[in-house]
């Protein structure tokens, strides 16, 4: 059973738990979020939420994410699920951090973008795949794209950092 470290607001450790326990019990955690753009920065690459995954199935989201692993940071982490869930490889860069409080989740999540025009490999079961979606369409229509709010709070800091 992965775990993963509990936080406080200062980001600083204050124990470990169970990646399911965290959810439980609604405890401060750490997650990494990818955004990956086009080469010409015109698209980014969304990816759709398998329909077992236990919160938001069939959501668009990140590009790639995950729960930052008890030892592990959020730049190794962002890397990890890059390779994991897209198959790929790229440099990345830090954009900055937010917090959200929504359902079962309290994170702390560092946002990192990348460029990258494909290929990927789908390797996780929770990972059907993905599509292409013009920067343009998202700013337009945010709210009328079925996106999780953690793509939604990620697409602000994204927005912000420019």
């Amino acid at each position: 059973m992965e775990k993963v470290n509990v936080i406080n607001l200062d980001n600083e450790v204050v124990g470990t738990v169970t990646i399911h326990e965290v959810h439980e019990r609604r405890l401060p955690h750490r997650t990494s979020q990818v955004l990956i753009f086009s080469t010409d920065q015109k698209r980014i690459f969304l990816q759709k939420r398998g329909p077992n995954v236990f919160i938001y199935p069939g959501f668009w989201t990140t590009s790639a994410s995950g729960h930052v692993s008890a030892g592990m940071n959020y730049n190794d982490t962002a890397y990890k699920e890059l390779k994991e869930e897209l198959g790929i490889r790229t440099d990345l860069q830090n954009i900055g951090y937010y917090w959200i409080d929504e359902g079962d989740n309290i994170e702390r999540n560092e946002v990192f973008a990348g460029y990258f025009d494909g290929p990927f490999v789908f390797t996780e079961q929770d990972v059907p795949g993905g599509e292409w979606f013009e920067i343009e369409e998202i700013d337009k229509n945010i709210d009328k794209i079925k996106v999780c709010p953690y793509f939604k709070a990620t697409w602000k800091r994204w927005k912000e950092s420019l």
